[in-house]
């Protein structure tokens, strides 16, 4: 079952989804303004802030290589 509340991480609000498999749980942080989004999977006993973070990151990272040009290019 996914649950999308919204978080204020650092400044900036984005969409937070979680959705649970069995012992692992993928995260996935979307951008409103953009809609550009980034997916995590980490295990379920790791606490939500710790994959909140990653997740974040990984997003503000994926925003980045748009924002060059550079995603998608090897």
């Amino acid at each position: 079952m996914a649950k999308i509340p919204r978080k204020k991480l650092q400044g900036s609000s984005y969409y937070i989804e979680y959705l649970q498999r069995g012992n692992s749980i993928k995260v996935t942080a979307i951008d409103p303004v953009t809609g550009i989004e980034a997916s995590i999977v980490g295990s379920s006993k790791v606490t939500q802030a710790e994959l909140n973070r990653v997740a974040v990151r990984k997003l503000k990272y994926v925003i980045e290589k748009h924002a060059k040009g550079e995603f998608g290019k090897k």
